[in-house]
């Protein structure tokens, strides 16, 4: 399981949006880096791949990267993009964002309509 925040350190759930916003805690990009690493680890033809992502936030990948947030989402859809090129249908993506109907996870839906248009099964939940 991979997550973006630091393990050793607690943080309390409500102070955890706060924290996000304010230091760039929430970083999708590198995750994804991290994820096509893994998946070519004992990759073979006839194996089934799938990646679980799982949010409960907006990414702060710009802020980190000091560029525009649309910028950032552009990135990640090309991230997804070639994993979903690369791997095609042996590839299974569900995004799934936890929080209420004002957060905005169009980056998460972005990504599963990035691999689903280049060959995976893509999905938001």
């Amino acid at each position: 399981i991979l997550t973006h925040r630091n393990a050793d350190k607690f943080i309390d759930r409500q102070m955890a949006p706060y924290y996000d916003e304010t230091e760039a805690r929430s970083n999708y990009l590198p995750v994804l880096e991290k994820v096509a690493e893994l998946l070519e680890l004992g990759y073979h033809e006839e194996c089934a791949l799938s990646v679980f992502f799982f949010s409960d936030g907006n990414s702060t990948d710009h802020k980190k990267l000091g560029i525009a947030a649309q910028d950032s989402y552009e990135k990640m859809k090309e991230e997804m993009t070639s994993l979903a090129t690369r791997y095609a249908e042996a590839l299974t993506v569900t995004m799934v964002g936890l929080g209420n109907r004002n957060d905005d996870f169009r980056p998460l839906k972005e990504m599963a309509t990035a691999a689903s248009a280049a060959g995976a099964n893509g999905s938001f939940e």
